[in-house]
């Protein structure tokens, strides 16, 4: 039914000598939207070598992101507002690094909320091993 209202109509509507006109420009537009899109992969991204800080880490957004990251064999800094010896950072990371075989996940103390926590945190890791900084994840 529809084919036959647009045979019939169709004429009417888009003369047969613009066919070849009509067609060029639905194939550039196609082309313009396929290439708009970017480059498609199902590959995962290898992150070995790369430091990511993780704000808001014990979060179940956090939680995810840490352990999708770790998966991917990324040098984790898990910060956390509770002291880390006791609460969930002492049960998570041992349970992280296990499930994922990750061994570079570690969870440091930093309240976001007191500038002088964040100048401590800043500092200690300024003079730790590891001076290199890949990313940044505000997870809160």
């Amino acid at each position: 039914m529809v084919l036959k209202i647009l045979y019939n109509v169709g004429p009417s509507v888009l003369p047969s000598k613009y066919y070849t006109h009509a067609v060029l420009a639905l194939v550039t537009l196609v082309t313009i939207y396929t290439y708009a899109q970017g480059r498609k992969t199902n590959r995962e991204r290898d992150l070995h070598g790369r430091t990511i800080i993780v704000t808001g880490a014990f979060t179940p957004i956090g939680l995810t992101l840490l352990d999708a990251l770790a998966r991917r064999g990324a040098h984790l800094i898990a910060l956390s507002s509770e002291p880390i010896d006791t609460g969930s950072p002492a049960v998570l990371i041992p349970l992280l690094r296990s499930t994922t075989n990750n061994e570079n996940i570690y969870a440091e103390h930093c309240d976001l909320a007191s500038p002088t926590s964040i100048r401590a945190f800043c500092a200690g890791f300024l003079k730790g091993d590891e001076n290199r900084l890949d990313a940044i994840i505000f997870a809160h």
